[in-house]
This record gives structure tokens, sequence and C-alpha cells, in this order.
């Protein structure tokens, strides 16, 4: 399923995420760690990873930890992805996919509602930039 994968703020749910750039949440599944699109590498490989928990990727900046996506089906949020939240928690949210255009790479440890990545990444400099483009099959 076409999904744009959003990071969120720390409680915010992922409805509001995606609301919050004019798409939709969307009950997508990713095939690999999608927050590790949205962070520099030195600061993501400097997290802690914490056990499978909720049904959707957990960020703790504040701890500089996360949490990867449980598929059990009595994780925390598995009865509504897209209204569940937690205090402290940025969720990774699935959001129905925009025009495709150039998306910023995390330059800074932020988490940013604007920023959108989907499976399949490439990665090239653009003015000076380091950009990620949506590849399509």
């Amino acid at each position: 399923q076409d999904a744009c994968w959003r990071l969120g703020l720390p409680g915010q749910s992922c409805d509001t995420v995606c609301r919050a750039s004019s798409s939709d949440f969307t009950d997508a599944s990713a095939t690999e760690l999608m927050l590790s699109k949205f962070l520099p590498m030195d600061v993501f490989y400097n997290l802690r990873a914490q056990p499978e928990w909720a049904v959707l990727e957990c960020l703790v900046e504040s701890e500089g930890r996360f949490h990867r996506a449980s598929t059990a089906s009595d994780a925390p949020g598995a009865s509504d992805k897209a209204q569940w939240s937690y205090p402290i928690c940025s969720l990774v949210c699935p959001c129905t996919s925009p025009s495709s255009s150039p998306v910023p790479f995390a330059s800074t440890f932020s988490t940013s509602a604007s920023q959108c990545t989907t499976d399949f990444t490439n990665v090239a400099i653009v003015n000076g930039s380091l950009v990620m483009f949506a590849v399509r099959p």
C-alpha cells in the first residue's frame, strides 16, 4: 500500500499528524524501519532500540530511544491506529501520499510533521542540500 510516512510530535495521534499535512491516515505497513528515514544516521545509531511495543513506531526523543512497531493483536493502539497516541511518543505515521516532490532530509535531530518519506527512496544533493525523492515502481 502506497503511503507517505510522517514523524509526529510527542503525544500526537497519526490522524492529527496526517491532517496537518492535508492528508489522511492509511493503514499501511512498513517493510523496513521508517524512523531511520527521518533522522541523521549518527543520531539514529545513537538511539537505544527497545522491544516492539505499540502498533506504530515510537520515538521517545527525550530519552534517546525508540520502539519498533508490533504486529501483536493486543499491542497498544491495535484497536484504533489512527486515533491512538502516547504522551512521550513521536509516532511514525502512514498517511495518504501527496504529489511527489523533493523532501528535505533531516539535518538535525528534530521531529517534524512536514517531513515525508516512502518505503523506497533515493537520496541526492540538490543545490547543496541532501534531498530524498520517492521512487515509484
